[in-house]
């Protein structure tokens, strides 16, 4: 699991354009977060709530309401205690792209926070505010789509104080260190001559480049770039700028 909070960050960055492969990577994560599923550490589980509260808020989720808060609310339900407002925090983020799809599963988050006795101050304005707030088709004065749907209901229905918990920690700006003497080693071409000696050279480069990125979201694809030739390819030039940026003077003439 120690790949895992690079891997979400790499997701992370990747931002809207992953929409189309949602149907892919929800289920792997609510895998991975499943009471059912033991292995995955505690502290994993969270970072994976928080990467996909972070994910899900950007998104276009009309259709996917269920995929996502059935195995939330399993979580509520039979999870860990210390997990619970993580989660709820994670439901409230969805609720943002869900807009007004969420009102279907109020009623019976309600009931699992009411059996627990769990109060949540962001999930309780948004309820109380769905239920006062006009059907989306009535709405003619705001384009009520998923990246407005909450701060509409919010701003008209709350006087327009939208709580600030629902921005939940933003992603802190990680830079790895590069080292230097590893990708002269791997730049080094004074012994290539055929083409083949040329394209493994270049092959070899394209997964330094990753491996030695200060960025975690291109070193995170370094694992699977060992595998995937096409990955160190097609990311070849992002890496290599991310690493250019960093050597010395002497090293980048």
């Amino acid at each position: 699991y120690t790949y895992v909070p690079h891997v979400l960050h790499a997701i992370e960055s990747f931002g809207s354009s992953i929409e189309d492969n949602l149907h892919i990577l929800l289920p792997a994560l609510m895998r991975l977060i499943s009471p059912n599923t033991t292995a995955t550490p505690l502290e994993i589980r969270r970072t994976i709530l928080e990467s996909l509260a972070r994910i899900l808020k950007c998104m276009k989720l009309s259709g996917y309401g269920s995929a996502i808060i059935q195995p939330l609310a399993r979580i509520l339900s039979l999870g860990p205690e210390s997990l619970k407002r993580t989660t709820l925090d994670t439901i409230c983020a969805a609720a943002v792209s869900l807009g007004e799809e969420f009102s279907f599963f109020v009623p019976s988050i309600r009931k699992l926070l009411i059996a627990q006795n769990i109060h949540h101050d962001v999930f309780e304005a948004i309820a109380s505010c769905l239920a006062l707030s006009e059907p989306p088709c009535t709405v003619d004065t705001v384009d009520y789509n998923a990246s407005t749907a909450f701060d509409y209901i919010m701003k008209t229905k709350m006087n327009g104080q939208a709580p600030d918990k629902l921005d939940i920690m933003p992603t802190p700006e990680l830079k790895y260190s590069v080292n230097e003497q590893n990708l002269k080693k791997a730049w080094e071409s004074s012994q290539r001559s055929t083409k083949e000696d040329w394209v493994e050279w270049m092959r070899h480069f394209s997964v330094e480049l990753l491996k030695e990125s200060p960025s975690p979201a291109l070193r995170a694809c370094y694992t699977l770039a060992q595998v995937q030739p096409h990955t160190a390819k097609d990311l070849f030039a992002a890496g290599f700028i991310s690493c250019w940026s960093e050597l010395s003077s002497n090293s980048q003439q």
